[in-house]
C-alpha cells in the first residue's frame, strides 16, 4: 500500500483504497475534526493548500501545519506514512 500523504497522486481507485483501509480509518479517526478534515481534502479530494486554507478560512501556512501535524500524529500509529 502506498502511504498516506503520497495517495494524492495516485488515480481515484487507488487513493481511495488508501483512504478507506481499516487501519487508516481507525488511525484517522483518532484525529480531532479539524485534522481530519485537511487530511481529507488534501489526500482524498488532492486540494492545493491554498484552496484547502480558502475554504477553512485560514492562511495556506496554517492548512499546511495542520496538515504536517496530522501526518506526525498518524506517523506513529502507521509505520508506512513517511514524508
Amino acid at each position: 500500500m502506498a502511504p498516506l500523504e503520497e495517495a494524492g497522486g495516485l488515480p481515484d481507485a487507488e487513493r481511495e483504497a488508501v483512504w478507506l483501509d481499516s487501519g487508516v480509518r481507525e488511525a484517522v479517526g483518532s484525529l480531532n475534526a479539524s485534522l481530519q478534515q485537511v487530511l481529507f481534502l488534501r489526500v482524498v479530494e488532492d486540494m492545493p493548500f491554498s484552496r484547502i486554507a480558502s475554504m477553512l478560512g485560514a492562511s495556506e501556512t496554517a492548512a499546511r501545519m495542520r496538515y504536517s501535524r496530522a501526518i506526525g500524529r498518524l506517523r506513529s500509529r502507521l509505520p508506512e506514512v513517511r514524508e
